[in-house]
């Protein structure tokens, strides 16, 4: 007989579910009967857990499916997890496998991003239908070596701040802010992101509040293992959306989480059509639509080829209507790849990911593939462009875009449809008039 340890699932103080893990290695996600039986004002912990047309019926079949992984845990909670220099930091110090997901997860339950916690429960308090066959054991989680979890690969914190200061999170309280100190292999990211972060909220996109920090404002001495270079001397903060004021977790969820898949798929499991299709479902398709076709504009214009499907998220700030949550990650990683090569977006769009393929006619195409409003795509293009061109020139000068960022874009933008480089064009001729 197969022993089983368990984890409760909660969004906020609503009881969603259980996760079960075998020692057979089967990781098992049930939903909890009193949730399903909730009914439609249920709060709403995934996208692939609910059926797309609203058919109540379909969703509770859906709701009393088990989700079963060998393993790692089921990719909606897997991407809750910490990733790249965290992740090994935190399976380390919790003397752990990477690959051992239920234990990292219940090590961090309480400690996750948006409103999800994991806590651990004793077998009798796990439904029938998982119980069957299997002895209980106690699962006593590890401590996590940080009081966070952060997706992505590039190493970051989770901190308040007070006096100018940026402190840790402890864990007593809800933080404030993501920091990321200088990147250990690429020059200058934190400047990167903070100019390309600018130049997106003055396109009109939704960008939570950023800021360029000095690196001396972030106090990192309670976490000294985690080392990056210093000699840069600044750091990039963005104010956290999963944050209320009053320390209130709003739930979000990434697209990877969205369409079911693992991080390990974020570049590869599908498209930013797709993406438009699903987005211009939600209840607030339209807005949410011409803000996500904005988005990729961006992208092309800053040569940002890391919008991958974590990188984008929905927010339910209500628990139970998605929408498309604040930009986040953006970055011009044109300088950081060879000067003989041209960077290419993450995902396809309309069959391509050459930024130089990107112009009206190939977001028509996609709205057409898609069964989407072409018209209000169209708008959404003209209007960002509009934006970027009346917006862009004064604030390139404004913010002192770095030489190795400059360089590089003027390159990029030269291999563009004359409708996006006209934007190049446009900052480069204010350039020159102000350096004459």
């Amino acid at each position: 007989m197969s022993t089983m340890q368990g984890l409760r699932i909660r969004l906020n103080d609503t009881v969603v579910g259980y996760l079960a893990h075998q020692s057979t290695g089967a990781n098992i996600f049930v939903f909890a009967d009193e949730y399903i039986a909730a009914g439609p004002t249920r709060p709403v912990l995934g996208q692939m857990f609910i059926d797309p047309n609203g058919d109540e019926g379909r969703t509770i079949e859906m709701l009393q499916e088990a989700y079963v992984n060998r393993q790692i845990v089921p990719p909606f909670f897997s991407n809750l997890l910490p990733e790249g220099v965290l992740r090994e930091h935190a399976a380390r110090e919790l003397k752990l496998s990477e690959d051992n997901e239920f234990e990292i997860l219940g090590a961090f339950g309480s400690k996750l991003p948006g409103a999800v916690v994991a806590e651990p429960v004793i077998l009798d308090d796990i439904p029938d239908r998982l119980r069957s066959n299997h002895k209980g054991r106690e699962f006593m989680p590890g401590e996590a070596p940080v009081p966070f979890s952060l997706g992505g690969s590039q190493l970051k914190f989770s901190m308040f701040r007070s006096n100018g200061m940026f402190t840790l999170d402890t864990g007593a309280a809800e933080a404030e802010y993501i920091v990321k100190p200088p990147h250990p292999l690429h020059a200058h990211v934190p400047v990167n992101e903070y100019v390309s972060m600018r130049l997106a909220a003055a396109a009109g996109l939704n960008v939570p509040e950023v800021l360029l920090l000095p690196l001396s404002a972030v106090d990192t001495s309670q976490i000294p293992h985690l080392g990056f270079p210093r000699e840069e001397g600044y750091a990039y903060a963005i104010r956290r959306f999963d944050r209320t004021s009053d320390g209130r977790r709003i739930h979000i969820e990434d697209f990877a989480q969205v369409f079911g898949v693992y991080a390990s798929e974020e570049y590869s499991a599908t498209n930013y059509d797709t993406m438009m299709r699903a987005i211009y479902a939600l209840p607030h398709g339209k807005d949410d639509l011409m803000e996500f076709v904005g988005r990729l504009l961006v992208n092309a214009l800053l040569a940002n080829g890391d919008a991958h499907l974590k990188n984008h998220s929905l927010i339910y700030s209500d628990g139970m209507t998605p929408r498309l949550a604040p930009l986040y990650d953006v970055v011009s990683t044109q300088p950081y790849i060879r000067p003989d090569m041209n960077e290419s977006a993450a995902l396809n769009l309309g069959k391509t990911k050459d930024f130089a393929d990107y112009d009206a006619d190939r977001f028509d195409y996609a709205a057409r593939r898609g069964g989407i409003d072409r018209a209000l795509v169209r708008s959404a293009v003209a209007q960002t462009l509009d934006r970027a061109m009346s917006t862009w020139p004064t604030l390139f000068r404004e913010l002192e875009v770095p030489t190795f960022m400059w360089a590089r874009l003027q390159s990029h933008w030269r291999r563009l449809r004359p409708t996006l480089a006209a934007v190049g064009n446009v900052i480069g001729n204010a350039k020159q008039r102000t350096e004459s």
